[in-house]
């Protein structure tokens, strides 16, 4: 290496040291429904497009249709960034499903959302589809899946994110069987409807709780962390629900077994200590005790996407004991940020050397082992209460000292 000729002093920029580690963001929306009203130029059809908080883009979605009601929902809850794709509305309920569903390979209906990160900046999370995830179809001569929320998953699982789904609010065991649908910790479902205020009916109509829910999840992980449940906060927009729930803090009462079946439910409980009309459950649609909780899967997802996006700078790059340990380091340190925040319970990183053979690392192949442990929401907490007779001891003992002067 040849180095150019200076009398005098100079400063050479490197670009090494430990890199900083971003969490992406967990609140934003991915909302598809229909508007026929909606102008055509703001809002094409199969497109993603991205409503900040803005409510005058959103009345040009027009009042027909499920998308402006929905986005009502979500912005009584929180200013959230909601991606909307329109599909078009028919009359045939089979036809309305399928336009919702879309195309793969055109990348219509939901799959639209798989464009909304190059054409709206903005990735999706909580993805809904209100009115039309409550649907069990036949097959087989039988209820069957709904296609829309079978559609959903693969769009969510590629982008780290979560479906909220309806659950028929028919009957308790109408929503068992549509809960049992499902076995993966992306689905959450939501029982019974809620009912919120119609502007046009002056009256509360039920609505899908999805869009609700939604809105409550952004403001939850916008207000306190990712890491929070949505779990025990109330909704600002709900005042009542279609059906009631009971729960009176019993193993067998209404909410308990509802909640045991990991159906998410909204209710108010003011004698109990829950006033106002909250959610009440974190129960993903997981059969895997490891991911039943949805704050979690939430959680192991914000983190993983952090770590490959800080990794990233480094591909390509020729390894060396001093980049090696760059990469641990801001691992490492993000992961001792996110313990101090409550958000992990712990975390280290590093490399086994099983893992990092001869053979793998010759073709370009590093492996890293980490272990951060989110923090389970405390669902339940015991109470153990004792009886002691000695109290009665003492009590005797301080009233026959005061009697006797002493």
């Amino acid at each position: 290496m040849t180095t150019q000729f200076l009398h005098g002093t100079e400063t050479i920029e490197l670009n090494d040291g430990i890199r900083p580690v971003k969490t992406a963001a967990s609140a934003p929306i991915g909302l598809i429904g229909t508007a026929d009203a909606a102008d055509p130029d703001v809002f094409p059809l199969n497109t993603p497009v991205l409503l900040a908080a803005t409510p005058r883009l959103a009345a040009k979605l027009g009042t027909s249709g499920t998308l402006l009601n929905s986005v009502s929902q979500i912005y009584e809850e929180a200013g959230a960034a909601v991606v909307v794709v329109r599909v078009a509305s028919t009359a045939d309920r089979g036809s309305q499903l399928s336009d919702l569903v879309g195309s793969v390979a055109q990348k219509t209906g939901v799959n639209a959302f798989r464009n909304a990160l190059a054409l709206t900046g903005v990735k999706p999370r909580t993805f809904i589809a209100p009115g039309f995830t409550s649907d069990r179809p036949v097959a087989g001569g039988a209820p069957g899946v709904n296609p829309v929320v079978s559609a959903l998953l693969p769009i969510a699982t590629d982008l780290r994110g979560r479906i909220y789904a309806d659950c028929p609010s028919t009957s308790d065991s109408d929503a068992i069987a549509y809960r049992n649908d499902f076995t993966s910790a992306r689905i959450n479902v939501f029982y019974p409807s809620v009912e919120v205020w119609d502007e046009t009916a002056n009256a509360y109509v039920a609505r899908p709780t999805s869009a609700s829910a939604a809105g409550l999840t952004a403001r939850v992980h916008l207000e306190n962390g990712f890491w929070f449940s949505p779990s025990n906060f109330a909704y600002n927009g709900v005042g009542g629900v279609s059906s009631p729930i009971d729960y009176t803090d019993s193993p067998n009462d209404q909410a308990n077994l509802l909640n045991a079946e990991q159906i998410i439910l909204t209710l108010s409980a003011p004698d109990n200590g829950y006033p106002g009309w909250r959610r009440w459950g974190n129960g993903t649609c997981s059969n895997d005790p490891q991911w039943v909780f949805e704050a979690v899967r939430t959680c192991a997802d914000m983190i993983y996407e952090a770590v490959q996006a800080v990794q990233a700078w480094a591909v390509d790059k020729p390894p060396s004991v001093q980049l090696l340990r760059e990469m641990a380091a801001s691992m490492q340190g993000y992961f001792d940020y996110l313990a101090k925040l409550g958000a992990i319970v712990g975390g280290k990183v590093w490399l086994d050397p099983e893992r990092n053979t001869p053979q793998q690392t010759s073709q370009g192949i590093w492996a890293w082992d980490f272990d951060p442990e989110p923090v389970a929401p405390m669902e339940h907490i015991q109470n153990y209460a004792h009886r002691n007779q000695d109290y009665y001891t003492a009590l005797v003992t301080a009233v026959a000292a005061s009697l006797n002067g002493g």
